[in-house]
């Protein structure tokens, strides 16, 4: 049977065959290079970071095949990300066989690519990939990865030799991660529309395994209009906290802000996501316009929508009715839940046009005039008593017109009579009630109340026919 395993330990727990002639190995290995093909787990993280009791076990089915090949224990290698400069690289290896039944020579081997780079001072490995290959033999490609930059990275290995279905290339993959990251607190947070400004609290730090300490960032904003953002710490050092406050939200014309805040430093640059959500409240009617006539009353509805979580308490008011009408609004305050819209009732109620009868005042003397008026009568006829019984007959008779004309006016006065007004009469006057007319309406629903007062309005249409 072929040679099966890599450079380190290999330890065989059982074989078996199946009817077909297959061959089943099942055992432990803490051999980087150990081949693979179609596993579940490709890699031995243990195994390839030279951890002193890194062990991987494997199944292996071995099929029948011509002898006449070169085989290689892996197709590409995928490195653990890294930190950028870090002192420490990560190395795998890939095994060639050579189960030809002639000599194979190699003629070179080379990596392409940033960053990765083949290891020729490790005497761990006894098996290099040079010269004359022997048949049944193997050897050992040992290549590591030192990140160059900050994301992905590939490469390829490439190994040339006189046997059939060379140049053997095998691809690379890494990842390089940056010196310093950007911790943001808090990510998200949510206002009330109004609000004009918040605040974040920004801390650079180093990467674990990264050299860098005491290196400045330089901190900005991208994604920010229409709004700005200012640093208490434009220049903030690795491990010192800077402020960020974000302005202008007022003017947001959306329910949300997202954008990042970017830190650069040594040529490499991190960003870090925040969102602000703004919560408000919608008003929205189906039907905005009635027609009545005067003394009948006019039924609006409309919703009231919470966006964003909006979970406050709103009152509302009416203006524009007409006059001799009045406007009704059921419920007059309102708390929102932050998920259900509510509906809220609108009633106008116009008055229709009326006539009463009016009772019209007459105007008497003043009460302590009118005791003198009446003193004066009572006198002037006594006096004329007098005058009767001395007066003659021809003389009396004057007396007699004098007094009924004194009695007439003295009745005319203590009555209240004149044109001046003072006793009786009567009329109607009428109410023309509601004018007819298109009106506007306007509802509005307020919450809170200042400078962070917050409101929308509605436009209702009153016709009165």
């Amino acid at each position: 049977m072929p040679f099966l395993g890599g450079t380190g330990a290999n330890s065989i727990a059982g074989i078996a065959v199946d009817p077909a002639g297959d061959i089943y190995v099942a055992g432990t290995t803490s051999a980087p290079d150990f081949p693979v093909a179609n596993a579940f787990q490709s890699t031995c993280p243990g195994c390839e970071n030279d951890e002193p009791w890194g062990t991987g076990v494997f199944v292996t089915k071995i099929s029948p095949q011509p002898a006449n090949a070169v085989l290689l224990t892996r197709n590409s290698l995928t490195f653990a990300s890294n930190v950028v400069g870090a002192p420490n690289q990560e190395m795998q290896a890939v095994g060639l066989m050579n189960q030809l039944s002639t000599p194979l020579n190699i003629s070179s081997v080379t990596v392409a690519g940033d960053g990765f780079s083949l290891v020729t001072s490790d005497y761990s490995n006894r098996l290099p990939c040079t010269g004359t290959i022997a048949p049944g033999t193997g050897c050992i490609v040992q290549v590591q990865y030192d990140p160059t930059a900050v994301g992905a990275q590939s490469g390829t290995l490439t190994i040339s030799d006189d046997g059939p279905g060379s140049p053997r290339n095998i691809a690379l993959n890494g990842t390089g991660q940056p010196d310093f990251g950007l911790s943001v607190s808090p990510s998200s947070v949510t206002l009330m529309r109004g609000t004009d400004s918040v605040q974040f609290t920004i801390s650079p730090s180093a990467t674990s395994g990264s050299p860098v300490l005491g290196v400045p960032v330089a901190l900005s904003c991208t994604g920010i209009a229409p709004a700005t953002c200012t640093f208490s710490a434009p220049s903030a050092t690795i491990n010192f906290n800077s402020t960020l406050t974000v302005s202008g939200l007022s003017s947001l014309p959306g329910d949300s802000l997202n954008f990042s805040v970017v830190g650069t430093a040594l040529g490499q640059t991190v960003s870090q996501s925040l969102s602000i959500l703004i919560q408000d409240f919608t008003l929205a009617a189906s039907q905005t316009s009635a027609s009545v006539n005067p003394g009948q009353a006019a039924a609006y509805s409309f919703t009231v929508t919470p966006q964003e979580g909006f979970n406050y308490s709103l009152i509302f008011a009416c203006s524009g009715a007409p006059a001799l009408s009045t406007c009704a609004i059921n419920p007059n305050d309102l708390t929102l839940d932050g998920t259900h819209p509510a509906t809220v009732q609108v009633n106008v109620t116009t008055t229709a046009p009326s006539a009463t009868y009016r009772v019209e005042p007459r105007l008497l003397p003043p009460p302590g005039l009118r005791a003198w008026y009446e003193l004066a009568g009572l006198a002037l006829l006594v006096l004329l008593s007098v005058a009767l019984t001395v007066a003659g007959a021809k003389t009396r008779r004057a007396w007699l017109g004098l007094a009924l004309i004194l009695l007439i006016g003295g009745s005319w006065i203590c009555c209240g009579g004149g044109s001046g007004g003072g006793g009786g009469g009567g009329g109607s006057s009428s109410s023309p009630g509601t004018a007819a007319g298109t009106y506007s309406i306007v509802v509005t629903g307020i919450c809170g109340s200042g400078p962070t007062q917050l409101s929308h309005s509605l436009n209702l249409t009153l016709k009165v026919q």
